[in-house]
């Protein structure tokens, strides 16, 4: 599967060289917190189902915080397009000592729509494409991942904040032999984001 991830930094890096004398480019950071939905069979679900780990990965749903990189351009004054590599990391969900869900990394190439070009308060809308690295109990798997995201734009000069909420899919599954934990396997359905980013333009 590092197919899949070298496939969506070479696109990535395409897109943004091909339109570099469109518009301004941008550098960024963003952060936020997650819900995560998580579902298990086999074996693996009763093991989980089992213990208590605060609401976390027992009720299939998983917290998290995740922060990340940006780097993008503005093609015009209403379309953006920009890589993001982030990562999210779980709360509570280590089972004495070993984790149960392990931090997920996710390198995106996503594209907006910016509305109300001459406002300094701006909305935007876009989707995304690229690949999503997760893991459980220990072992890993390279998956595509898909989303959309939304907010509001605060523009101040040079720089852009913003205010969004991020759905991220993918089909990644981490299935397990009987050992230690059981059988069966860990699906990763989607997750529900929520963060503020900072930009600055040049």
């Amino acid at each position: 599967m590092k197919k899949i991830m070298t496939i969506a930094a070479a696109i990535t890096v395409a897109t943004l060289s091909s339109t570099a004398m469109a518009g301004d480019w941008f550098v960024g950071l963003e952060g936020g917190k997650a819900n995560n939905k998580i579902s298990a069979s086999g074996t693996v679900h009763d093991f989980i189902s089992e213990k208590d780990l605060s609401g976390s990965v027992s009720d299939k749903k998983a917290k998290s915080k995740f922060y990340g990189v940006r780097v993008g351009k503005y093609l015009d004054d209403n379309v953006r397009v920009y890589g993001t590599l982030s990562k999210n990391k779980f709360k509570n969900s280590k089972v004495d000592g070993d984790r149960v869900v392990n931090s997920q990394k996710s390198l995106m190439l996503s594209s907006d729509y910016v509305f109300m070009k001459d406002s300094s308060i701006r909305l935007f809308a876009g989707v995304s494409l690229g690949a999503t690295r997760v893991g459980a109990f220990g072992k890993n798997k390279t998956a595509l991942a898909y989303g959309a995201q939304a907010g509001v734009m605060f523009q101040a000069g040079p720089v852009d904040m913003e205010l969004g909420m991020k759905y991220l899919g993918n089909n990644a599954k981490v299935k397990l032999d009987a050992g230690e934990f059981g059988n069966g396997e860990v699906k990763f359905n989607n997750s529900r984001q929520a963060y503020l980013s900072a930009s600055y333009r040049f």
